[in-house]
């Protein structure tokens, strides 16, 4: 009897180990692949003009630095495959354009030989064969607005890469596909750990693409785009290339089967919220406008943006419907009221919204377990063991005493 304890013991301590070990992992990946908070967050861009010669320098004019690695860039692919890049972002803007720079390292660095996939899908939405910088925008947030809510809408994507032979390129996809390297003033290089850029596009390509993203839906002037506090939804995105080989095959899909020596892509990261503003996970559409994770606000030369104020949602009206008296113990709902949310920024540029009744918007989250984060879920686990170990010792206890008395 004693044996049979012992092992029932042993059998649900090594069950109640294996849950706590498969939580673990569950929650380690999900906190690997798409970060605790996976939020980009907010930035400041500096009214200035940046010199474009492919090296930043933050005293040109250039946004304080925004992070981006695996925590704030989830992959497309899910579990598939990794994020191992990480690098600084950087914005500034004047009446002729928006500038954005990147400082990227990425330790399997593939410089583009030309235009194209490096396979044989026949899709061409990234432009170039090697690795490629992504920039979407969705000026003072107008196409959101306008409706374009689904997990197709999107506005031009700015494709940016580094040739073999050091020339910047780059291309326009989703709308109105083209080479628009003529249009912006670019430089890239490449570094010790992987390759930095710097772009100025337009205003004017900018609202032009806006306006054919949007059907003509939307149509925006400079001033309204460059007005002090104004905010612009961002999206990053990266399509990391590499060379495939046992160094990096670890970080391939275990489908993958391409041959050793090829180029192909390892991962496609986008910065996305954690909550889309429609209130939908960041699961579906990842790469639509919808997603654009990042809040860009238009600041004066030092980085700062003023107050602002963000529109009020207009109550929709509907016809009454009859409905039964509710219980007594029911409570009342609380009336419908039409408040303002006031937009700041902190010291280091972060947005915060105040919805009027002293409390700032908090815009991560997490539940169910995941919510508890790792060490929560290994506590839970732990004192569910102990507690299971106690009860068998008494059971043992109670056992020895029936039989010492007979």
């Amino acid at each position: 009897m004693k044996k049979t304890i012992v092992c029932m013991l042993i059998a649900v301590m090594l069950v109640l180990s294996s849950v706590s070990v498969l939580a673990y992992d569950d929650s380690a990946l999900t906190t690997y692949l798409y970060g605790e908070n996976n939020e980009v967050g907010s930035l400041v861009a500096k009214n200035g003009t940046p010199t474009i010669d492919g090296n930043i320098s933050t005293g040109e004019g250039w946004s304080a630095a925004k992070a981006i690695d695996y925590t704030n860039m989830p992959t497309l692919w899910g579990p598939s495959s990794r994020c191992i890049i990480k690098g600084n972002v950087y914005f500034a803007w004047n009446t002729n354009g928006l500038y954005v720079g990147a400082d990227i390292t990425d330790p399997t660095k593939v410089l583009s030989k030309g235009e194209g996939e490096p396979d044989d899908s026949g899709m061409n939405e990234y432009g170039y064969d090697g690795d490629v910088f992504v920039m979407g925008i969705d000026p003072v947030g107008a196409c959101f607005d306008a409706g374009m809510v689904s997990n197709d809408d999107f506005t031009a994507w700015y494709c940016m890469s580094l040739l073999e032979d050091g020339t910047f390129k780059v291309y326009r996809s989703q709308h109105n596909e083209a080479d628009i390297t003529d249009n912006v003033t670019g430089a890239a290089r490449t570094t010790n750990t992987g390759w930095a850029l710097e772009c100025m596009i337009p205003w004017d390509t900018i609202i032009d693409d806006t306006m054919v993203a949007s059907l003509g839906d939307v149509q925006l002037t400079v001033d309204e785009i460059t007005t002090l506090g104004a905010v612009s939804n961002v999206g990053i995105m990266y399509l990391d290339r590499a060379v495939m080989g046992d160094d990096v095959r670890v970080f391939a899909s275990s489908s993958d089967e391409t041959p050793d020596g090829e180029i192909f892509t390892l991962s496609r990261n986008v910065s996305v919220p954690l909550v889309h503003a429609d209130g939908q996970g960041w699961g579906s559409g990842t790469s639509a406008l919808r997603s654009y994770g990042l809040k860009l606000a238009m600041g004066d030369t030092a980085g700062v943006a003023p107050e602002t104020e963000t529109k009020a949602t207009e109550p929709v009206e509907t016809e009454p419907v009859a409905t039964e008296e509710p219980d007594e113990t029911e409570e009342k709902a609380d009336d419908t009221t039409k408040k303002k949310e006031t937009v700041r920024y902190d010291e280091n540029g972060n947005l915060i919204v105040d919805d009027g009744e002293g409390d700032e918007a908090n815009t991560t989250g997490g539940s169910g377990l995941l919510g508890l984060g790792v060490v929560g879920i290994i506590i839970i686990a732990a004192i569910a063991v102990a507690v299971v170990a106690v009860v068998v010792v008494v059971v043992i206890v109670v056992i020895k005493k029936k039989k010492s008395n007979k």
